[in-house]
């Protein structure tokens, strides 16, 4: 009784009859998967690509990012309450391996109410880690998770009062664009309690 070809045994044969053809050397008897026209005809060859080391984000460099939010999910319900400062985000970021940064995430942001005289500042922290992804010349798409603690204190003609949180585990993830070798604009969703997006400015230091 005659055996049937297994499916992938049949690719691997094309794709050695397409090596021969295209004028690479059989050096060896098989499939040979540094030939150009081998890895061009692989369709997972294109999705593998993506981890390839990325070009902005080369190990040992160094991002600083300024940015302010853009979508405010701290919600104060009462009247009167107007902001003294935006929420601003300062981050820095260095690749310590291939693809892999670590970095500090800072953020401020002051309301005030006039009529009582009660003044909230919201500051947070976090550690971040971050996986980096080879999509697009000049685009650093990233993704990773952060651990945030996060302080509110209020002044006013009361006793002032402080109120700590923590998030052990938050998921981020964003980009970056490079508009010269240097300086850049990045897009980040990151919800560490004071806003989930924000953009801004991008500066490559080394």
């Amino acid at each position: 009784m005659k055996k049937h070809l297994k499916p992938t045994f049949l690719w691997l044969l094309m794709f050695s009859y397409i090596g021969v053809k295209a004028g690479d050397p059989p050096a060896k008897i098989g499939l040979n998967f540094n030939s150009p026209s081998v890895k061009n005809a692989m369709p997972v060859s294109g999705f593998m690509d993506i981890f390839d080391e990325v070009e902005t984000f080369q190990k040992g460099a160094f991002i600083l990012s300024i940015g302010s939010g853009l979508v405010k999910d701290v919600k104060m319900e009462q009247t009167g309450v107007k902001s003294v400062l935006p929420p601003l985000t300062l981050m820095m970021e260095k690749a310590y391996w291939k693809n892999i940064g670590i970095g500090l995430k800072a953020g401020f942001r002051w309301w005030k109410i006039d009529k009582l005289d009660f003044h909230y500042r919201y500051y947070t922290l976090a550690l971040r880690g971050t996986y980096h992804f080879n999509l697009l010349d000049k685009l650093d798409p990233y993704a990773g998770i952060a651990t945030t603690v996060r302080l509110v204190t209020f002044t006013g003609n009361k006793p002032g009062d402080n109120e700590w949180d923590f998030d052990p585990i938050v998921f981020v993830t964003g980009a970056r664009y490079f508009l010269t070798n240097w300086l850049g604009a990045y897009l980040e969703y990151a919800p560490d309690g004071q806003v989930n997006f924000h953009g801004g400015l991008v500066f490559k230091l080394k």
